[in-house]
């Protein structure tokens, strides 16, 4: 029999783990982010594995590396987020037959049918909230718009 603790146990360790917010535009410059406590540990690992995948029509995993290679600090973390998701839109933008705009008689911007299938918005409208690390060991994004 399976007692109540051991269930509680598990199910917390499949809760995602949370890191504090940071509320960062991804389209700044990721050489001018204004960030509170930019210095301050955020995710105490030397290397993670991060998923990208709003507003992308698939889930796309890059590996980095602290710049420390002992841990990221929420500027490190915010930069890298707003670099890789530059690159990701600039190379679809490359890669689309379906030229950008928006859909007809909305603000939305239209899907395109590049590397990434981006949907729905421009990299102007996105903000990083938090990171999170869910039971699989990979990081993921609250990302607003």
């Amino acid at each position: 029999m399976t007692s109540v603790r051991t269930i509680a146990a598990e199910q917390k360790k499949l809760q995602p783990k949370t890191f504090g917010n940071l509320y960062v535009s991804i389209a700044t410059n990721p050489d001018e982010l204004d960030i509170k406590l930019p210095d301050e540990k955020y995710i105490d690992q030397p290397s993670i594995k991060l998923c990208f995948n709003y507003p992308l029509s698939c889930d796309v995993i890059f590996e980095f590396t602290a710049p420390n290679n002992q841990f990221f600090t929420r500027k490190d973390i915010s930069k890298i987020v707003c670099e890789t998701y530059q690159k990701i839109y600039d190379e679809e933008e490359k890669s689309t037959q379906i030229p950008v705009g928006n859909i007809p008689n909305m603000l939305n911007r239209n899907k395109t049918d590049g590397t990434y299938g981006i949907w729905g918005h421009d990299i102007e409208d996105l903000q990083l909230n938090y990171i999170y690390r869910k039971s699989d060991g990979i990081y993921y994004m609250s990302i607003d718009s």
